[in-house]
């Protein structure tokens, strides 16, 4: 007798519906992915202005939703992007100036001297100091023809002021030694302060303090390792072949931690690329706009860069905001021959014509100091093309549905349809389609200059927000109901994933028409 097998039946696991914390991850992720947009399109907010209200105008729209995790995103989205729009551009949207407290001026510190302070610890304050007043320059000002004045570009002024009052620290201590041993140990305390700033990569510090020092002389003077140090230091901070060692420093994998860089190299890369913005057509001209965008991406991801362990001490700021600038020599000289520096208070910008008429044309900076209008004039086109697109593409789907329902028999009584009326409709798809080459053929012409996410995000964006319009709509109506939800939240985000895989910097005109174009066909099939 042959025995029967019998069949395993597998038994097919049920999927759970998702908890609610899972939901809220989710949708954070969402929220996460388009405040990342906005920030690797914050430069645009100066060159394109209209694209800024645009998305005030979206996220004003998303704050009406009426599912409250959905309202809620927004509203905390909605806080960031005012946030970031007033880094960008250094317009507060507030009545308040930029205060940033490092020590209350009437503060009282426990430490006699800024000597008396270790050197690890006053390492970090001015790390600290240096960084936060980094971390405000709006972009802007670095797009400013006159970048280097005070009236035009306050938050650079300020910290250019804070680096050349480092210098002066040094300067004062030295001229106050009394003897060539002593300045020997100032000059060795220093050189212990720089190796502190090389742990934390503060290479602006490290530039501004070692200025001072590698004139004194006192290099023959100092020990074996010292002498070693002051050496490779000498080689970093040389200007030959425009900082060649400190980029090649930069670039070294085993750094470890934040960078503070060094701005004026940044300002050198910003003023080379201007240069080239010189050809006569927009192919010539389009890889050096393109390279003025990575610099400032590239100077706004070094603004974010954080120091977790590390918080200011009211007990050396108070200190660090004295500062003197007066060499005395061993010897105490009027005011005048020995001016102070302006004392580091609660505002920073109380010194530097805040409201005043220096600062009335603050506001215009886009429209007289911008460097470059074909920038500007290159994201009009891209934009007004691709949103043309997108409102022809609605326009051939309704006129589609309206062909297939008058085309349809309806069961229950016949519909008799006009001839001509259909042959007109059929003409007016025909010629939408038409309208619809030409655009997708001016869109490529475009591309060729323009990169993918500059071409397609309003569109993205715009998908992006249908589908979470359209998860907000299944969270209402049964919020944990895998048969609504899952599949939204799916496509939601399969969409994301594609904005995430966007390929922001791509150099190459010819692979950026390509990618392009192929995004452009594929929006317009969906």
């Amino acid at each position: 007798m042959t025995k029967i097998k019998k069949r395993k039946t597998k038994i097919k696991k049920k999927t759970k519906p998702p908890t609610e914390v899972e939901v809220k991850m989710k949708v954070k992720r969402i929220s996460n992915v388009i405040l990342r947009l906005f920030k690797i399109n914050s430069w645009r907010f100066i060159c394109e202005p209209d694209f800024l209200e645009y998305v005030q105008n979206k996220i004003e729209m998303g704050k009406e939703n009426e599912h409250p995790m959905i309202k809620k995103m927004f509203d905390d989205l909605n806080t960031k992007i005012v946030e970031e729009v007033e880094r960008v551009t250094g317009k507060f949207t507030s009545d308040r100036d930029l205060v940033v407290e490092f020590a209350p001026k009437d503060h009282v510190s426990k430490y006699d001297k800024l000597s008396s302070v270790g050197v690890n610890e006053l390492a970090e304050q001015i790390t600290l100091i240096s960084h936060t007043l980094y971390s405000y320059i709006p972009s802007d000002e670095l797009l400013h023809r006159n970048y280097h004045q005070a009236g035009t570009s306050r938050f650079l002024w300020t910290y250019k002021k804070w680096i050349q009052r480092l210098e002066d620290m040094v300067s004062v201590d030295l001229s106050e030694a009394a003897g060539g041993k002593k300045k020997l140990e100032v000059a060795s305390r220093y050189l212990d302060v720089i190796r502190h700033l090389k742990n934390l990569n503060n290479f602006e510090s490290i530039f501004a303090i070692f200025s001072v020092l590698k004139v004194t002389g006192l290099r023959s003077k100092m020990s074996k390792s010292e002498g070693a140090l002051f050496d490779e230091l000498l080689e970093l901070t040389s200007a030959n072949n425009n900082y060649a060692t400190y980029r090649k420093k930069i670039s070294e994998t085993h750094l470890r931690g934040p960078v503070l860089h060094h701005l004026q190299v940044f300002l050198n890369d910003l003023d080379e690329s201007e240069d080239g913005i010189t050809g006569s057509t927009v192919e010539e001209t389009w890889p050096h706009i393109t390279e003025h965008g990575r610099l400032l991406i590239k100077f706004r991801s070094s603004q974010e860069i954080e120091y977790p362990g590390l918080k200011i001490d009211p007990d050396i700021c108070s200190h660090l905001n004295k500062l003197r600038a007066d060499a005395k020599a061993g010897k105490t000289g009027d005011k005048e021959s020995n001016p102070h520096i302006v004392a580091m208070s609660a505002s920073m910008l109380e010194n530097f014509g805040s409201g005043s008429s220096q600062m009335k044309n603050y506001g215009n900076y886009i429209k007289k100091g911008m460097k470059c209008d074909t920038c500007h004039d290159l994201f009009e086109l891209s934009k007004k093309n691709v949103s043309d697109l997108t409102i022809l593409m609605g326009r051939m789907f309704e006129l589609k549905i309206l062909q297939q329902v008058l085309s349809m028999e309806d069961r229950e009584s016949v519909i008799t349809v006009d001839s001509n009326k259909m042959k007109q409709l059929a003409g007016d798809i025909k010629h939408l389609e038409e309208v619809k080459k030409t655009k997708m053929a001016e869109i490529r012409n475009i591309a060729m200059v323009l990169n993918e996410i500059d071409n397609n995000l309003i569109p993205i964006l715009d998908n992006l927000l249908k589908c979470i319009d359209d998860l907000s709509d299944a969270l209402a109506a049964d919020p944990f109901n895998p048969k609504t939800f899952i599949p939204l939240l799916d496509e939601t985000l399969s969409v994301i994933d594609k904005i995430e895989h966007l390929d922001t910097h791509s150099s190459s005109s010819s692979s950026s028409a390509s990618s392009a174009s192929s995004a452009s066909s594929a929006s317009s099939a969906s």
